[in-house]
């Protein structure tokens, strides 16, 4: 990469790509994402759950600035281009967010949150049961 990359505009190309955020650690998980807005909607959960009494000191200058291309090439320079790998240390375990080189089939990104759609709709009818159950359990119970 060349110098004049540094200043490249948040407008590039490339900050509209698909990006994968995997989060290890104690809630580990993995999200394929549009755009640099998708990463920040990704991040801000995480870096939440690192800080439950708000966002870690510097997390809010961070998925502020994901727009700057430069510390993104802190972590390897990949294909040249901005935006390519982006590795954060969290609390006890890490955040790595990393630009796809291609983009997903249409409808793929989609195809997971189908699928565990609809694994849980038996769980979701059971707990709507129990709780239905829990409800007239508590208006049948004396009070006292």
């Amino acid at each position: 990469m060349d110098d004049s990359e540094d200043t490249a505009p948040a407008g590039l190309p490339e900050s509209a790509a698909w990006f994968v955020v995997i989060s290890h650690g104690r809630e580990a998980q993995a999200r394929v994402v549009a755009g640099l807005d998708g990463v920040r909607a990704a991040l801000a959960p995480i870096l939440r759950a690192v800080a439950p009494q708000g966002l870690p000191d510097g997390a809010e200058d961070l998925l502020a600035a994901l727009g700057d291309p430069g510390p993104w090439r802190r972590h390897g320079i990949g294909d040249g281009r901005p935006y390519w790998h982006l590795w954060l240390p969290l609390g006890d375990g890490s955040v790595a967010v990393q630009r796809l080189t291609v983009p997903p089939e249409p409808g793929q990104a989609g195809a997971g949150a189908a699928a565990i759609r609809q694994a849980m709709r038996p769980i979701e009818a059971e707990l709507r049961s129990l709780a239905a159950e829990l409800a007239l359990l508590a208006r049948q119970e004396p009070r006292g």
